[in-house]
């Protein structure tokens, strides 16, 4: 034990600095990894906003197509209105056109089938 005393004694600068050495590469090392960590988080968030604001640009133009084809199909139902209100008629050509823009197929509404029947009749 006055073996371990003496040595210590003798060495505790060395014993001091070297322990300092330790703590602040301990230390150095933690910042080190707690900047990577938190530039890596900024990619992500950068990442994500180009991300979201690319989606919402395109639901922005999905939004828009949409808009224009409800505007269109206001337009062609309105028109064959004005000509159901005013002449109490609807020709053949008038009916696939209005029902068109309502995304029904148009071969349903064909002279020889049974809707275009009732719906002309």
């Amino acid at each position: 034990m006055k073996r371990i005393l003496t040595t210590l004694s003798e060495k505790w600068p060395e014993y001091l600095i070297e322990s300092i050495v330790i703590i602040a590469s301990i230390l150095g090392a933690y910042a080190l990894d707690n900047w990577n960590e938190n530039r890596k988080e900024k990619i992500q968030k950068a990442e994500l906003i180009a991300s979201l604001l690319i989606d919402l640009t395109v639901k922005r133009e999905e939004i828009n197509y949409d808009l224009n084809g409800i505007a269109e199909l206001e337009k062609k139902v309105n028109k064959g209105m004005d000509a159901w209100y005013t002449q109490q008629v609807l020709d053949a050509a008038t009916i696939p056109v209005l029902m068109s823009p309502m995304f029904v197929d148009r071969l349903h509404f064909g002279n020889e089938t049974q809707t275009y029947a009732g719906a002309s009749g």
